[in-house]
């Protein structure tokens, strides 16, 4: 019977769900003067993380697929971006998804007070809250909604690289342009290029894990070899 009833277990059917419709309100002011700062949320669910982009708006338009069993936790937690160091981490909340889909059939809008523990291990409630939409997912549907959020995510990218990127007005005297690029400005160039492409190739690879695997694997020999001749060229113009 104990037999019968643990093969019940393992061949539960798994579970899309999505998190949607991210939103935090009465965010803390952070830093020594208390400044708006720019926040982000990491949704996690098991040992598969994912995170919104960092603003100072209260809300998130992303959209979050995962796959999960109904005694999966969800956990969101909520952090302040620092431009040094590690970032603020000021709280969070979780839950099994069986009790967070109350209806399978419809999306579940739920609102969570945040907690975070203090110096003395104590767990304390926080006054900032944050408000989700979970929902499930039927498996065609799963797919199709994966390769839309996959092509906004990497359409953003690109977006921001165009802007980031945007050709600059060149000087009248160019010895001096010439002379002021250094390689460190190079480098930094080069590293949020390259950062902005793995943005893109990431939001692609999400919808299929063996492309995720596949990228995975390409992108780290890739980096390897277009990152080589510029760190050998940086040091060589350092020891000049």
């Amino acid at each position: 019977m104990a037999d019968g009833g643990g093969q019940a277990a393992e061949s539960t059917p798994a579970l899309t769900v999505k998190v949607t419709d991210l939103k935090a309100t009465r965010l803390p002011k952070i830093g020594l003067v208390k400044r708006t700062g720019k926040f982000y949320v990491r949704v996690s669910v098991d040992d598969e993380s994912k995170e919104t982009t960092a603003h100072k708006g209260p809300s998130w338009d992303e959209v979050f697929f995962f796959d999960v069993n109904p005694s999966s936790v969800l956990e969101l937690q909520l952090y302040a971006r620092r431009r040094l160091g590690a970032d603020d981490y000021i709280g969070g909340t979780k839950g099994r998804i069986g009790s967070l889909l109350l209806d399978s059939e419809e999306p579940t809008s739920l609102s969570r007070k945040l907690s975070v523990y203090d110096a003395q291990g104590i767990l304390n409630e926080l006054d900032v809250s944050l408000d989700f939409t979970i929902s499930h997912v039927l498996a065609a549907k799963a797919e199709t909604d994966r390769v839309t959020e996959a092509v906004e995510r990497s359409t953003k990218a690109v977006t921001h690289m165009n802007k980031l990127f945007a050709t600059p007005e060149m000087p009248a005297d160019l010895s001096t342009f010439a002379g002021a690029v250094t390689a460190g400005a190079v480098w930094d160039l080069l590293i949020s290029r390259l950062k902005l492409l793995i943005v893109i190739a990431d939001g692609i690879a999400e919808v299929h894990p063996y492309a995720k695997m596949a990228w995975n694997v390409v992108s780290a020999a890739y980096k390897a070899h277009f990152c080589l001749p510029f760190v050998v060229q940086t040091v060589s113009d350092a020891s000049k």
